[in-house]
């Protein structure tokens, strides 16, 4: 091996050019308009320094390793170029310039690298800066350039893109990460709004489905299997569109027309500003929340409905009953721990204390979406859970999501034991957080007008009617029927829809309940579609 310890000073000659370079203690000045071509590695060891002034450059094409000073100046360059792979050992000096000119080969960083002007991904071909474990550290003033499909930064391990923000209030702030994996280019653009202090922004790109997807969201049957991890830091009144690039071929399961944007974090998704880009193709979508994983899932709701069964409700209270579940004193048995509806998917058996309480499930309730056009057009059916506040959750205990539309939709609720209900037309469904309370009026409920039998005021609230025991929308003597032969056969313990009030039992309540509802001619109009 060739070992040379010298002090260079490049001014007069346009560049000098060695096989393999070591410094162990001298001090090399790579002067304004100089360039310091070395074929193979360069090695700063000890008291070495290495100072790039003015334009000069330091061309490497093998591995860059400082163990010493590495200084450079606004408009220098450190440049590694040629067609074998190289390191590069930074020591935590900061670079002006960087430029990754390689041919079909790549520079994978040993530790954390800055680059505080620009990032260049300059005339090679199938040039990438693998990062493994270290950050790509780009300060508040530097950008990139030249990157493409052939020529980016390889997230291949823990380690992340971190762009820098000045002290600021910013809006609409846009910056590229050009980021993909080890085969595949897939920028994510950022818009970031708010105000900085100290800020960062720190970005990586994990060639897989979100893990928590599957668990978490299986409402979405198309999806990426790939995202994008971003965190921020130091930015009050965060806001960020952000535009992550997949590719059509490897990253989409399912209808790519229905992949939009969507974010993770834990437990929640959102699916704010959702939006797909198929000639690009690219999936955007609005973030607020930190840290996120960022993908692309069918454009799902958060649709949070609230509404009252008149048959759990104490004689005070506006809260029901939850018997089923807490049937003398403990988890009975009595609510099923798989839906009655025919959903065998719908199971709480891994539910823990929805809403953060034990005892507040009062039954299961079926939830439609409806063609606002043509009610009779189910476009998607899912069977829930009923706090006994009235909220209506997924057997995790959150929200549920379901299926955007791009046309008006309506609600409907149904109960095994009570007349269904139906919402006016709810107009935005499509990436949107939907709250409707039926509970707060009887002009909630669709036609109220046309149909005094919609719902019935019980606490000041307005509940769903009871009686419908074989629910086919209407009250009449065959629900009397029905529950006087489960009453005959003495049924109790089990879960049966004659249990009009939801304790447990069938009795004498049961029938002169369901009596009641027929004296009063109830009847849904649910019937009418």
């Amino acid at each position: 091996m060739r070992k040379i310890t010298l002090a260079v000073m490049l001014s007069m000659m346009a560049s000098l050019s060695f096989a393999q370079l070591v410094n162990d203690g001298a001090t090399i000045t790579i002067k304004n308009g100089a360039t310091l071509y070395v074929e193979s590695d360069v090695t700063n060891n000890g008291a070495g320094a290495i100072n790039i002034e003015g334009t000069g450059i330091l061309e490497v094409q093998g591995n860059l390793t400082n163990n010493a000073t590495l200084t450079t100046q606004a408009s220098s360059k450190v440049k590694f170029s040629g067609a074998a792979n190289s390191n590069f050992k930074s020591n935590g000096a900061t670079i002006s310039n960087l430029e990754i000119s390689k041919s079909n080969s790549t520079v994978t960083l040993t530790d954390a690298a800055s680059v505080s002007t620009l990032l260049d991904f300059g005339s090679g071909t199938s040039s990438k800066m693998l990062l493994g474990a270290n950050n790509l550290v780009l300060g508040s003033g530097a950008t990139a350039s030249g990157y493409d499909t052939d020529e980016y930064v390889v997230t291949n391990s823990t380690g992340v893109v971190q762009k820098n923000y000045a002290d600021n209030t910013y809006t609409n702030e846009a910056f590229t990460f050009p980021v993909g994996d080890a085969s595949i280019y897939s920028p994510l653009t950022s818009s970031l709004s708010g105000t900085a202090s100290g800020a960062n922004l720190k970005v990586k790109v994990t060639n897989a489905d979100q893990p928590n997807r599957a668990t978490t969201l299986p409402e979405a049957t198309s999806y990426l299997t790939r995202y994008w991890s971003v965190d921020a830091t130091g930015i009050s009144s965060y806001s960020n569109v952000l535009t992550g690039q997949y590719n059509t071929g490897d990253d989409i399961v399912g209808t790519q027309s229905r992949v939009k944007g969507s974010s993770f974090l834990s437990p929640n998704w959102s699916f704010a500003g959702a939006a797909n880009n198929l000639g690009t193709p690219s999936v955007t979508g609005t973030v607020t929340a930190d840290p996120v994983d960022f993908t692309g899932t069918d454009a799902l709701n958060a649709v949070n409905v609230t509404a009252l069964l008149v048959g759990a409700m104490p004689a005070a209270g506006s809260t029901m009953t939850s018997d089923l579940q807490n049937y003398y004193g403990g988890n009975s048995g009595l609510l099923e721990a798989t839906s009655p509806y025919g959903m065998p998917t719908s199971t709480y058996a891994n539910i823990n204390n929805p809403g953060g309480a034990a005892g507040q499930v009062t039954d299961w309730v079926k939830v439609e979406v409806r063609s606002e056009a043509d009610p009779g057009i189910i476009l998607e059916t899912r069977s829930l859970l009923l706090k006994n506040n009235g909220q209506i959750v997924d057997p995790t205990g959150k929200i549920p999501y379901f299926k955007e539309s791009t046309s008006p939709v309506q609600l409907a609720v149904q109960h095994r034991n009570h007349l269904g209900i139906i919402s006016n037309p709810v107009a935005s469904f499509s990436g949107a957080t939907v709250t409707y309370d039926f509970t707060t009026g009887l002009a909630q409920a669709y036609n109220s007008g046309g149909d005094p039998a919609q719902m019935v005021l019980k606490n000041s609230e307005w509940c769903m009617i009871y009686g419908d025991i074989n629910s086919d929308f209407s009250v009449d003597a065959i629900d009397i029927t029905l529950g006087k032969t489960a009453f005959n056969n003495g049924i109790s313990d089990e879960y049966n829809a004659s249990d009009i009030n939801m304790d447990g039992v069938v009795d004498a309540i049961d029938i002169t309940l369901v009596k009641i509802a027929f004296a009063a001619g109830y009847y849904s109009s649910l019937i009418n579609f």
